[in-house]
């Protein structure tokens, strides 16, 4: 898929997943600043409107009505490597209390 190698953009990204069009869950991976141009853009329709600074390792889940989306999308979570050790108690991991419950996200 060459429309989702480094450099293209968020265009050519969601014309390429135009086959995944009925996936009711698809997962990317990428890097900056690709990634948090079409993070912007499924969230505001602009890639560069709100570029998420995505560090190694971060993650976020955006829910997007349809592919490609028609609507402003949802940010739904958006976390650091740190936190994602926090979560999973991983080396390096800090004691800390979440603001959230864990079972929220197996809904």
């Amino acid at each position: 898929y060459p429309s989702l190698a480094p450099g293209h953009g968020a265009g050519d990204v969601l014309a390429a997943l135009r086959p995944y069009r009925a996936a009711r869950q698809l997962m990317l991976v990428g890097h900056q600043p690709d990634l948090g141009a079409l993070a912007s853009h499924l969230l505001t329709g602009s890639s560069a409107l709100l570029p998420l600074a995505f560090k190694k390792g971060g993650v976020a889940a955006i829910a997007v009505g349809a592919l490609p989306p028609r609507t402003a999308g949802v940010l739904l979570w958006f976390l650091t490597p740190g936190q994602l050790r926090a979560i999973g108690g991983g080396r390096g991991a800090r004691q800390r209390v979440w603001p959230w419950r864990m079972a929220a996200w197996h809904g």
